[in-house]
């Protein structure tokens, strides 16, 4: 998978097929990808922060969850899955993340009086994350369909969490999780 990804067409121009078996084949993949393994927690030091991807609020390793919005009570059963009880978490002063103390390590910056680093606390990773994924779905998706958006998400998250691999690992990465799955059959 390319750094930005790739649309069906452009699959469809590479392999010689038609933009509409490009368009399922990639779904397929997105759908593997779209289901992780939830019992693989984010821990260390963990930045938080909330992005909007086509006018709706969406919200070391990547992880994304896109959520209708983010109020506390969206948010807060997704981190507590996500990330490791006791993990340090870096975040903006968002209202939503103001009770993680309680079951985190967890340091805010502010924004608001244009903080935006003390010390190695920042959400700078987390936002060049999402602006990385906003360019990615205007220049090669547009505007993907609500339906679709945990998919481009997911395969967003698998490129960002692999960007160090080669191209043969990164595919071997995803065979494995075709049959890990028991979607082999989809070969």
């Amino acid at each position: 998978m390319s750094k930005k990804g790739i649309s069906s067409i452009e699959l469809s121009k590479t392999i010689g097929v038609t933009q509409k078996s490009a368009w399922y084949l990639l779904h397929k993949v997105r759908y593997m990808l779209e289901h992780r393994n939830s019992d693989n927690q984010l821990r260390g030091t963990v930045e938080l922060d909330e992005t909007y991807v086509g006018g709706r609020r969406r919200g070391g390793r990547l992880s994304i969850t896109p959520v209708p919005n983010a109020k506390r009570k969206t948010l807060e059963p997704i981190i507590h899955k996500r990330v490791k009880k006791g993990t340090r978490i870096n975040s903006d002063e968002w209202w939503a993340y103001t009770k993680l103390c309680s079951d985190y390590v967890h340091d805010v910056v502010n924004h608001g009086r244009k903080e935006y680093v003390r010390g190695k606390i920042h959400t700078n990773t987390i936002e060049g994350a999402w602006s990385h994924l906003k360019r990615s779905i205007m220049g090669t998706y547009h505007r993907p369909s609500k339906e679709h958006l945990s998919k481009y998400c997911a395969e967003f998250e698998f490129t960002y969490n692999t960007r160090k691999k080669t191209p043969l690992a990164k595919f071997n990465q995803i065979i494995d999780k075709i049959y890990h799955l028991g979607l082999s059959n989809w070969l």
